[in-house]
């Protein structure tokens, strides 16, 4: 479970950070939708992205926390042909994927959410 994240410079409280995942076998494309977890004291603009095995799959752009206790979701990203998906992949192959969630206020206080997820 995520350590809850504390924004100084703002009242925000990220309380997690979840991948939705659905995975199309008959194309071998996973779409993943982050979704956000937190409490905003007021309605918040604040910069996000996500970074996939190191490679930045969306830029940072800006995103709306309305206030209160909401699930924030960023846009989709594709995986192709995901590693323990791919044809002969044998069942001990457990590739897990590092997420990285960087969200940061407009006066660049940034915190970094990161995850392991098994596709």
């Amino acid at each position: 479970m995520m350590p809850t994240i504390y924004f100084k410079s703002v009242d925000l409280v990220l309380r997690a950070v979840n991948y939705a995942v659905n995975y199309d076998e008959e194309r071998r494309v996973a779409e993943i939708t982050p979704i956000i977890d937190s409490i905003a004291e007021r309605d918040l603009l604040m910069l996000v992205s996500l970074e996939v095995d190191g490679h930045e799959l969306l830029p940072p752009r800006r995103t709306e926390f309305p206030a209160g206790v909401n699930q924030v979701k960023l846009s989709k990203i594709k995986i192709v042909n995901p590693l323990n998906r791919q044809p002969g992949a044998l069942e001990h192959r457990n590739h897990a994927y590092r997420m990285a969630c960087k969200i940061s206020t407009i006066g660049r206080e940034i915190k970094l959410h990161a995850s392991d997820l098994t596709i």
